[in-house]
């Protein structure tokens, strides 16, 4: 509604603006004007210089408009003022006439100054008549008394007529000229040539999207007022090759025909914009307006004329039929673009009555069509509705692009929340798995070894060193945990550090030389892997001490081809051996224990003899990627 605003107030200021310019102005004292001459009917172009019966000389008053005198009158009709030069003129005058209908020709003292193109055309048509200017040069002009002789052609049925003249300095009349020419001639031609390019426009639309019949109809629409602005402002002349075969060269009925085919147009395309099309009325208003011309063109003008009325009539019906579809809409959809179209209907309507009033002799005459001004206006507000569905179509599409962007982020907020809470419950599932997994390892391990000491204890059955033996692995397996626990951790090889610092001494103790290679990699193993791998390394440990009747053990720790690698290889006796021994029974259990803990972390482990004796432990365990 604000833009329908904005236009409404802009066209209000430029019809204010056109007003105070066209309005009269006080003229200057150097310029004289004239708004009395004589007046003789001529048969031809030349001037007779002495009154007769038959061409009398008369006294008229300007302007003079033909149709005061004799309905319908053609031909030559010359015109001659005398105006007084106080002294010999240095500078250049201009005699100015704000129209001359329909063709004008200038004499200074006998001198023919100017003679406008189509003053020689076989037929002449309905055409505005521009401002004229015609410079009198100064050698011309002589002191005292001047004559200036204007001769007038006027084809029949058309409003023929000569304005009041100015003369003076033309210094003082050009100001006055052009400003009469931009409002009657430059500015019409522009808002034509707008037209045409709203055309143009709308044609490409339709090739973009040739569902949208919309779009060929405005076309239609710019393109027939536009070629009509062309023919009455005179530069259709490219269309003379169309218009002789048709037989409507220096014939008004294109003029007229054009007329109520706009209005046609005007309807449909009302109707296309509301989307209530009426092929059946559409196809009749077409037929009406363009067959039946065709049909009266070769009767010429005088046949023409007495159908005007009915032209006009039948346009007026047409812009009626447009502007009722648009106030029915505007009333029951309450949008500005159908109000909008109605002002543009009704000015073209108002544009139009005011033309034929002008050409049928009910209104004064005035020298500058509306219809120059009623198109443009109208096609301003059918442009300006149809971008307003664009805009409305953009604003909507910026709405909810706003809300699916607003989702976004409160969908993505609530993931965040999902994605929080379930870290949050992974992190509770972990703590309660390890929870259980260390209340395994106790129960199955150290609480298992205590209850077994306890009850031995208690039935007598073990000494004081095995006692203390059994409670010192007890020992070795809470440290275990705790080792695989520590959150300060960084890695498995402060792990066999911690290990290395509580069993060398035992087994520098039994005899035993221990080495230690440990290369740590980027592997951060969790705690339930880094304990069982402890545990692993600990029974081999245990085993070799025992059973193995080694000198030297040897641990490595690696990392190569994406997995991790525990080696304890010692030089004793081998598997051969610790498979005859008294102890053979533990060292098989002490086996299974191992490889069962390596199947709960996903390792492989191998035990079999070293390449130069001795046994050899090795568990490999696959890295994530």
């Amino acid at each position: 509604m604000i833009r329908a605003g904005l236009l409404l107030l802009v066209a209000g200021c430029l019809a204010l603006l056109a007003w105070f310019s066209l309005a009269p102005q006080p003229l200057p004292a150097e310029v004289i004007r004239i708004d009395r001459a004589a007046f003789v009917k001529a048969t031809n172009a030349e001037i007779p210089e002495h009154a007769t019966a038959n061409q009398p000389w008369e006294s008229r008053s300007l302007p003079d408009f033909w149709r005061m005198h004799r309905p319908n009158e053609a031909g030559f009709g010359w015109y001659r003022v005398e105006f007084d030069v106080l002294y010999q003129p240095d500078t250049p005058w201009a005699a100015f006439v704000s129209f001359a209908n329909s063709a004008l020709a200038l004499r200074l003292n006998g001198v023919e100054l100017s003679r406008e193109a189509a003053f020689d055309a076989v037929h002449l048509a309905a055409r505005t008549s521009p401002p004229h200017m015609a410079i009198l040069p100064a050698p011309l002009l002589k002191s005292g008394t001047n004559r200036l002789d204007l001769l007038l052609r006027v084809e029949r049925d058309i409003n023929g007529g000569l304005s009041a003249l100015e003369i003076g300095p033309q210094q003082w009349l050009l100001p006055r000229y052009q400003q009469q020419l931009f409002w009657r001639s430059d500015l019409p031609r522009a808002l034509t040539m707008a037209g045409l390019v709203a055309a143009l426009f709308m044609a490409l639309l339709w090739l973009r999207r040739p569902r949208e019949m919309i779009y060929p109809w405005f076309c239609a629409l710019a393109l027939c007022w536009s070629i009509r602005a062309l023919h009455v402002a005179g530069n259709d002349d490219w269309l003379l090759p169309l218009r002789r075969p048709l037989g409507l060269e220096g014939n008004d009925l294109f003029l007229t025909a054009s007329f109520s085919l706009g209005f046609a147009l005007l309807a449909i395309t009302v109707n296309r914009f509301a989307a209530r099309p009426a092929p059946m009325w559409e196809r009749g208003a077409l037929a009406l307006c363009l067959l039946l011309p065709l049909t009266v063109a070769p009767l010429g003008n005088q046949v023409l004329a007495p159908l005007q009325p009915g032209w006009y009539g039948l346009a007026m019906l047409f812009a009626g039929w447009a502007a009722a579809t648009a106030l029915r809409l505007a009333l029951q959809k309450r949008h500005w673009s159908y109000w909008l179209i109605l002002a543009g209907i009704a000015a073209m309507t108002v544009a139009g009555l005011h033309d034929w009033l002008v050409i049928t002799g009910r209104v004064g005459f005035d020298p500058t069509p509306w219809l120059g001004y009623g198109p443009p206006v109208m096609l301003a507000t059918m442009v300006t509705a149809l971008g307003g569905r664009y805009f409305h179509a953009f604003d909507e599409a910026a709405r909810l692009n706003s809300e699916l962007e607003q989702r976004v982020r409160d969908k993505t907020q609530e993931l965040e929340h999902h994605y929080e809470r379930i870290a949050q419950l992974e992190r509770l599932a972990g703590m309660a798995e390890e929870r259980d997994r260390l209340m395994r390892e106790m129960h199955d391990g150290v609480g298992s070894q205590l209850i077994t000491t306890l009850h031995a204890l208690e039935k007598g059955q073990i000494g004081q060193v095995e006692t203390a033996s059994l409670l010192r692995g007890c020992i070795d397996d809470l440290r275990l945990m705790i080792d695989s626990l520590d959150a300060g951790q960084q890695s498995m090889a402060d792990a066999l550090a911690n290990l290395r610092f509580r069993l060398e001494p035992r087994l520098t103790a039994a005899g035993i030389r221990s080495a230690w290679a440990v290369n740590d990699g980027p592997a951060n193993l969790p705690p339930g892997t880094v304990l069982q791998l402890l545990r692993i390394l600990q029974e081999a440990l245990t085993n070799a001490l025992k059973h193995s009747d080694a000198a030297n053990v040897q641990v490595e720790w690696r990392i190569e081809d994406g997995a991790a690698c525990l080696r304890v290889q010692d030089d004793g006796s081998g598997l051969a051996k610790a498979a005859t021994a008294p102890a053979s029974g533990s060292v098989g259990r002490g086996m299974a224990n191992m490889r069962q803990r390596a199947a709960r972390i996903g390792a492989r482990l191998v035990v079999s003899n070293g390449p130069d004796g001795g046994c050899l432990v090795e568990a490999r365990l696959p890295l994530a990627k």
